[in-house]
């Protein structure tokens, strides 16, 4: 590979078929990582998807379902797969046709079913079908669907599930009368979704303002159409989670911003730095917080003027200094100071932001760390100079990114998938044998060809067993997305969950489901959620029997790892 940044030789000019034909070439002994991130993009050639289909990953063939340029004849074939995660993907995917949907109502898997029942395109009829499953989760899917029929929403409101009626109560589409009378629910979570809905009458909200149990107030105290009374009652909660949200309510008037400004609980604060109408004077006075935490909200807040931006930009915390980073409206100038932080979580941002000058991720896709260099490449502004040379890096995060980027051209496709071959790392591996050397550089192997061009062979190394696997990735660690979508792919994986993982899933009630829930893209994680995730994921590993600070990229490698 060559070295990260360094001035990449022009790409050859393919036409469309040269292109499809080198990709197609190579494509199944491309890297896997590779793979899925070309299976994921909508630029990908129909072909290559058409392979990628078919791969042996079901990490591929999953992303192939998910993506929305699949065809129908390949979500088709893909609705039948042997994996339950691809045939989900292939119910959410908004482009699966009516015929389809239909077909995956009848999935032998919960979890299939209950995403045909949260699919928007899903039809009443079949909705009012799979509000008869006798998995809670699907009928939880059918309640929360916006294309719910009222009938069958107060049907759904009586149901012996709390998942059921959770869903009923989160519905945009749930009259007032049943969000009043579910208001009254002995759940919890019940309460708290009506808390929650816009809808919710002021009836509804001012008996739900005086719950006994926190969350529920909290979340009246976050719903946008709370009135101010009950917004000033919430203020002074005795709960700061209550507090807090009342903070971050865009409702909450300015007199009540400023009183909350000084609250002990630093959660209170920074919810008051972060919310979108926190007045120019208020953000002023929060930068200067004695808690970084705080400073981070008021750096990352779209609303923080240039001037305050650029104070920050040299806050001791890089917690501040990264949120800076971030900050769609920081300037330019700052920008290209903070390329130069100690930090690599700082300078990973600044590759990143859309702002950031050309000059300043040129230097950036030298950086020594891979994060920060994957940062540029998957950078909409990279220039294709900045693309091609990254796609010869030496960490697969790194090229893999640039397979991802959706202005990467046909030829970076390419270029990617041949570098990160396997004849490719066998050709470049200075530890290859002369035998198996020879066995690749033939004349009709331009990518090996290429390979030993970058790193020859070198008699005086000792020779090692062409079987030995080679660890094509820098990385040490798990990525935290990666963590997310392997604990909800084992979630989702019911065949090969067992009694322990189940109870590991009871036992991480706050992170594992809220993993499911990012995965399936009905959540974010905020700063807690993040310490949530993390905390749910060294169980998991402890659960599974895995290092936890190891590297591993999907359910279905863990699977094969363990040898089950």
């Amino acid at each position: 590979m060559s070295v990260p940044g360094a001035e990449a030789a022009p790409l050859p000019t393919l036409t469309t078929a040269e292109a499809i034909t080198r990709l197609l070439a190579c494509l199944q002994t491309c890297d896997k990582e590779v793979r899925r991130i070309l299976a994921d993009n909508v630029n990908t050639p129909l072909d290559a998807l058409a392979a990628l289909a078919k791969d042996k990953d079901g990490g591929v063939r999953k992303n192939v379902a998910r993506n929305s340029s699949s065809t129908l004849e390949l979500l088709t074939a893909l609705a039948k797969d042997k994996k339950c995660d691809v045939r989900e993907a292939v119910a959410r995917n908004a482009n699966t046709p009516l015929e389809l949907l239909t077909a995956l109502a009848k999935d032998k898997d919960g979890g299939v079913r209950s995403f045909v029942a949260g699919n928007v395109n899903t039809p009443r009829e079949l909705l009012t079908a799979l509000a008869k499953d006798t998995a809670a989760r699907v009928g939880s899917s059918v309640a929360k669907n916006v294309n719910c029929p009222i009938d069958l929403l107060a049907a759904l409101a009586k149901d012996q599930s709390v998942n059921v009626r959770w869903g009923v109560a989160g519905n945009v589409n749930t009259t007032r009368e049943l969000l009043t009378a579910l208001a009254k629910d002995q759940e919890v979570n019940v309460r708290w979704g009506i808390a929650r809905n816009v809808n919710t009458p002021l009836e509804g909200l001012t008996a739900l303002a005086a719950d006994e149990d926190p969350s529920v107030r909290s979340m009246v105290a976050g719903n946008v159409n709370t009135p101010l009374e009950l917004l000033t009652a919430l203020a002074a909660d005795e709960d700061p989670s209550v507090r807090s949200m009342v903070a971050g309510n865009v409702s909450t008037p300015t007199q009540l911003l400023m009183a909350l400004a000084k609250d002990q609980d630093k959660e209170v604060r920074w919810r008051v730095a972060n919310n979108v109408n926190t007045p120019l004077e208020l953000l002023t006075a929060l930068a200067a917080d004695e808690d970084p935490s705080v400073r981070s909200m008021v750096a990352g807040n779209v609303n923080t003027p240039a001037e305050l931006i650029t104070v920050l930009a040299t806050d001791e915390s890089a917690l501040v200094r990264w949120r800076v980073a971030n900050n769609v409206n920081t300037p330019a100038g700052v920008l290209t100071v903070l390329a130069t932080d100690w930090d690599k979580g700082v300078r990973g941002s600044v590759a990143g932001n859309v702002n950031t000058p050309i000059e300043g991720l040129t230097g950036l896709a030298t950086d020594e760390d891979s994060s920060v260099r994957r940062g540029v490449a998957s950078n909409v502004n990279s220039t294709p100079q900045l693309l091609t040379a990254l796609a010869e890096d030496k960490n697969e995060w790194v090229s893999s990114s640039v397979a991802g980027n959706a202005n990467s051209t046909l030829e970076l496709l390419v270029a990617v998938v041949e570098a990160w071959s396997d004849e490719v790392l066998v050709s470049s591996d200075p530890y290859t044998t002369e035998a198996l050397l020879a066995s690749v550089d033939k004349p009709e192997k331009v990518e090996a060809r290429a390979a030993l061009a970058r790193g020859p062979y070198d008699p005086e190394l000792p020779a090692r067993s062409s079987t030995t696997t080679r660890r094509k990735t820098t990385m040490e660690q798990t990525p935290f997305s990666d963590k997310v979508r392997i604990i909800a792919e084992a979630y989702h994986d019911q065949d090969n969950t067992g009694e322990d993982l189940d109870n590991f899933y009871l036992s991480y009630d706050l992170g594992a489901p809220l993993c499911v829930a990012i995965y399936n893209g009905g959540a974010t994680a905020n700063d807690i959620g993040v310490k949530w995730i993390e905390k749910a994921w060294e169980g998991f590993c402890e659960v599974m029997k895995i290092d936890k600070y190891g590297k591993y990229d999907s359910w279905d490698e863990i699977l094969e790892f363990l040898g089950e």
